[in-house]
């Protein structure tokens, strides 16, 4: 489960990445944290505004999860039962900052297609969070790439 989480929530920021503008996927990342936010116009599409808020914070929090999957599976390579649970208890950190963030966000997305791939995925971080173990994290998982997927779709 563990391999399969960084694997798939690298493809889902490389994904994301490459729909939000000319940056390489080394790019995307620091993009996401370190660039202001475009410029809208007044007349931009209803969830024009709330689609550069949710790209950004999920692209950030999709990165900072997977690298606490990865400190988590080089402790499990070594056999370092304490590395590995600090890299759990970060895991369960950023799910609860991500969720945080991304619910009001949520709640501002008028498209339907959208909104349901946002409120479905932070169902899923609640339920991680709650400490739903493994299904709970391949839930987390299909419903971060659900709305990776939206967001390329629905969001310019």
């Amino acid at each position: 489960m563990r391999h399969l989480t960084a694997a798939m929530v690298a493809t889902a920021v490389l994904l994301l990445g490459a729909g939000c503008g000319d940056n390489g996927p080394a790019e995307a990342d620091t993009a996401a944290t370190t660039s202001a936010a475009p410029t809208l116009s007044a007349s931009a599409p209803p969830d024009a505004h709330a689609c550069v808020d949710v790209k950004a914070v999920h692209l950030q929090y999709s990165v900072k999860f997977s690298d606490n999957v990865e400190k988590d599976n080089a402790a499990m390579k070594k056999g370092d039962a304490a590395a590995g649970d600090a890299a759990v208890k970060e895991l369960r950190a950023t799910a609860i900052e991500w969720v945080g963030k991304l619910e009001p966000l949520a709640a501002q997305v008028q498209g339907p297609e959208l909104r349901k791939a946002l409120d479905d995925l932070v169902a899923a971080l609640k339920r991680y969070n709650a400490g739903d173990g493994v299904e709970g994290g391949n839930d987390l998982l299909q419903r971060s790439r659900d709305v990776t997927a939206e967001l390329i779709k629905s969001c310019p």
